[in-house]
């Protein structure tokens, strides 16, 4: 009996030590490093140098500073920390991480209605809440689509003026 309740306490700390770890920078950096793997931004050799030493993976506030410390609740863009590298987004609540994906219409499509979920819940202003969707969109058309240009095209081709539109 008294080994079973050993066995219980000791699990329970190791657990609640891994849920303290997200609290910090570097485990959001590790877990944003697995999704660029994951999605080809990141090579092997890279995401086991960013998983070591944070380095290769940028995370940043969009606001402010990023206190490596202690997060705080709200949300943060994330890229490999290169030029002409894809940009993402993550809402980090409750010491938990959810990735913001804007490399697809239907994943940016997606992310911003868990954005919007998010920012109803914590009370945000429609302005801000139109400036992190203008960001969204903005890194979908001119930075992840085309991240060796980072135009849209669609700008010097096909509609670029409203005056043709209803």
């Amino acid at each position: 009996m008294n080994k079973r309740i050993f066995i219980l306490v000791f699990f329970t700390i190791i657990v609640s030590c891994k849920s303290q770890k997200a609290t910090k920078l570097k485990g959001v950096e590790n877990y944003v490093s697995k999704f660029l793997l994951k999605k080809g931004d990141l090579s092997k050799l890279n995401y086991e140098k960013a998983k070591k030493t944070g380095v290769g993976v940028s995370v940043y506030g969009l606001y402010n500073k990023v206190d490596s410390v202690n997060l705080k609740d709200g949300v943060y863009g994330f890229s490999k920390g290169m030029s002409h590298s894809r940009v993402y987004f993550l809402i980090y609540r409750n010491k938990e991480v959810k990735i913001l994906d804007t490399s697809s219409q239907k994943a940016l499509t997606n992310s911003i209605k868990e954005f919007l979920d998010f920012a109803e819940e914590k009370g945000y202003c429609v302005n801000i809440i139109n400036d992190y969707i203008r960001r969204f969109i903005n890194s979908y058309f001119i930075i992840n689509k085309h991240p060796n240009i980072r135009e849209d095209n669609n700008c010097y081709k096909d509609v670029i003026s409203t005056q043709e539109l209803p």
